[in-house]
């Protein structure tokens, strides 16, 4: 996975739940899988997987075509919307590190819009699992 792409994502995806309530940001440790969850309120919305990283997006936000193209450079639906009981209208979308910035425009208000009502929809329940350190760490090491 490319890293500096990689935390460049991390690193924009915190600004904008940080933008709603900086208070309902959880990043947790996926220790068994070497990798870690961002959570903006009840739900995930970010982290890396299989090579990508994954967006939670609100599909009332999203053009149609938009799974199409991700998955021509090699991105994923992973989840389709209507797996969360509290956020139907959420899914998650990978995105190849490399290609993430191309779509940047097409999905930054799903993406904000899915941290809005993941916020009000309650705090994380994996709040008393929050790394700090690695919050700061995506917050700081994305600019270098």
């Amino acid at each position: 996975m490319d890293r500096p792409s990689s935390l460049s994502f991390f690193r924009w995806s915190v600004k904008l739940a940080a933008n709603i309530d900086p208070s309902r940001i959880v990043a947790t440790e996926l220790r068994s899988e070497r990798r870690f969850r961002l959570y903006g309120g009840i739900f995930s919305g970010a982290t890396p997987w299989k090579r990508m990283v994954l967006a939670s997006l609100d599909r009332r936000y999203i053009d149609s075509a938009l799974i199409d193209d991700v998955e021509r450079v090699g991105g994923a639906l992973t989840n389709p919307a209507g797996e969360s009981v509290a956020l139907p209208n959420t899914l998650i979308l990978g995105l190849p590190p490399l290609q993430w910035d191309s779509f940047r425009e097409r999905i930054e208000r799903a993406h904000v819009e899915h941290y809005r009502n993941s916020i009000e929809a309650g705090p994380s329940l994996h709040a008393n699992k929050h790394r700090p350190d690695i919050l700061r760490y995506l917050e700081t090491s994305a600019c270098r």
